[in-house]
């Protein structure tokens, strides 16, 4: 059965306020936060387009489990747009110029693999204004890396909203692709949404 997300008059009202409260933050964040062009912190930008042109280059399809709330639904998208897909990683990339020196940097060697090592950027407990809160690469020494992990959160008196965002990799190529959200406006019903996807 396919999801239906506006499966009654309260749910579409409530996805239409969510909408509006995600695209104001949105234009609100995303209008002051320009990419550094020297790269201070793991080039995940670069990292990403180079699997774009990967995947656009190899008959690969998106095996996708959507899901709101309790209902999911699965797709099989045969041409996906990864330049979409991927979009939620490259926006919390943070290689951006007013993020710079705003995130400790932790090293640690790998005890999966000789010669290996993960690093986790994570935000200074006193910056309340980025959304990023951590990001976790293994094996982030070699040319691609085992997996990535985001964490996102984001809040104010009347919106909060968290975003989990999740890459693993195989022989160089993205394998699995997971967003998960979660999103609460007052007085109005939390809202969990996402997908997880496997690359064949």
């Amino acid at each position: 059965m396919r999801l239906q997300y506006g499966c009654n008059k309260n749910m579409k009202i409530q996805i239409k306020v969510l909408l509006f409260f995600t695209l104001f933050l949105l234009t609100k964040c995303g209008g002051s936060e320009q990419k550094n062009t020297t790269l201070i912190y793991y080039n995940l930008t670069g990292l990403l387009n180079s699997q774009i042109e990967i995947l656009k280059n190899t008959p690969v399809q998106l095996e996708k489990t959507v899901y709101m709330n309790h209902k999911s639904d699965k797709v099989v998208e045969k041409n996906p747009d990864w330049k979409k897909i991927l979009a939620s990683f490259s926006e919390s990339d943070i290689n951006k110029t007013a993020w710079i020196g705003f995130f400790r940097i932790d090293i640690t060697e790998s005890t999966e693999q000789l010669s290996s090592k993960n690093i986790a950027y994570k935000l200074l407990p006193e910056v309340t204004n980025i959304p990023v809160k951590k990001m976790e690469i293994y094996n982030y020494n070699h040319s691609v890396p085992d997996s990535i992990n985001i964490y996102s959160e984001e809040k104010n008196l009347l919106f909060y909203s968290r975003k989990n965002l999740h890459i693993h990799f195989s022989d160089s190529t993205i394998t699995f692709i997971g967003v998960d959200c979660l999103q609460k406006i007052k007085w109005m019903d939390t809202v969990n949404y996402g997908f997880r996807g496997n690359v064949r």
